[in-house]
């Protein structure tokens, strides 16, 4: 599954010091990519007003295939694998959440009464916790109506999977052409 990164930065690899630099959201713990080169482009062309640079688009796949991935919008016991990392790694008060179509959540809420013991936790802190307990992105971060025509949004946690393939002018309509067969949205 290939992956479309948007932003107005180059770089060689991707790297935690940079979060925050295309994203209004300063929140979160990963790197936003679309599940369609257009997606990538129109952000990078269109919503990225504080950097100045070329808009580029980050062509990308995850390294390695034994990856831990949820998905935001499906119950963690729909997966075997995930659900045997989940529960063999996580707290019981954690790992009882598999069952929930709303288990981010829950997550947060279940963190703001362990760990903090305040109200609702951040996503910051929600999402840095799965990836200390080895998740390694999370699959509709955005969807529906959190996302724009391109498909929804997959939000990696760990930039050591990241394997930029090409990097790519955003106003290419050639290289969309060319990726179109492998959006995923």
């Amino acid at each position: 599954m290939l992956l479309f990164h948007g932003s107005k930065a180059n770089f060689k690899h991707f790297d935690k010091k940079f979060i925050g630099t295309g994203e209004v959201n300063h929140e979160l713990a990963g790197f936003y990519f679309a599940t369609s080169y257009r997606g990538a482009a129109l952000h990078a062309i269109n919503r990225l007003h504080n950097n100045s640079g070329i808009p580029l688009v980050y062509v990308c796949k995850l390294k390695n295939a034994e990856t831990i991935n949820l998905q935001l919008t499906i119950a963690i016991s729909g997966s075997k694998k995930i659900m045997a990392h989940w529960i063999h790694n996580l707290p019981v008060s954690i790992s009882t959440l598999i069952d929930s179509e709303n288990w981010y959540q829950r997550l947060k809420q279940e963190l703001s009464y362990t760990l903090i013991n305040s109200n609702m936790v951040s996503d910051t802190v929600a999402l840095s916790y799965l990836e200390e307990n080895g998740i390694d992105a999370i699959y509709d971060y955005e969807y529906g109506p959190w996302c724009d025509g391109y498909g929804s949004s997959v939000l990696v946690l760990n930039s050591k999977i990241i394997e930029i393939l090409e990097i790519v002018p955003a106003h290419c309509l050639i290289e969309y052409e060319k990726y179109e067969k492998y959006e995923n949205g």
